[in-house]
């Protein structure tokens, strides 16, 4: 699972280094704080399902609070919140990925992960991303 922010480059007015420039500052910026944004959403999100007590060795155990379907998956590890990257894959892309190998099972038990909100919002980082940066070059 991926969000990527891709911009598309062709003014004639400002050099193709300088558009790839900014066009490379803006996704990157806007993947990081996407990635951000996830993260923090998992830590302080909603999670309303049942208590459990987990052994951790020692005779020492934990308790934690599980998530229900539809919403963010609770964090217990936090291998998930650890495994949400962002990567630069060329020099006007980035990516977002989750890449804990258990994340598409979670989606499958109805947990939000990445909301249809999130990718408007990383949508309108983007752009406001893109307006600073191309702003920058006039």
């Amino acid at each position: 699972m991926s969000f990527k922010s891709i911009l598309k480059l062709d003014s004639p007015i400002i050099s193709a280094e300088k558009r790839k420039a900014a066009g490379g500052h803006a996704a990157r910026n806007a993947a990081r704080k996407f990635k951000n944004d996830l993260q923090q959403k998992m830590e302080t999100g909603q999670h309303t399902g049942k208590t459990v007590t987990k052994a951790r060795g020692g005779g020492f155990s934990v308790r934690h609070q599980q998530s229900k379907r539809g919403e963010r998956p609770a964090p217990f590890t936090r291998t998930l919140k650890n495994s949400i990257r962002d990567k630069r894959v060329s020099e006007t892309e980035s990516v977002v990925k989750v890449e804990a190998e258990y994340a598409e099972r979670l989606i499958k038990l109805g947990r939000v992960i990445v909301s249809a909100k999130d990718r408007r919002d990383g949508q309108k980082d983007l752009d406001q991303e893109k307006t600073k940066e191309f702003a920058k070059l006039l």
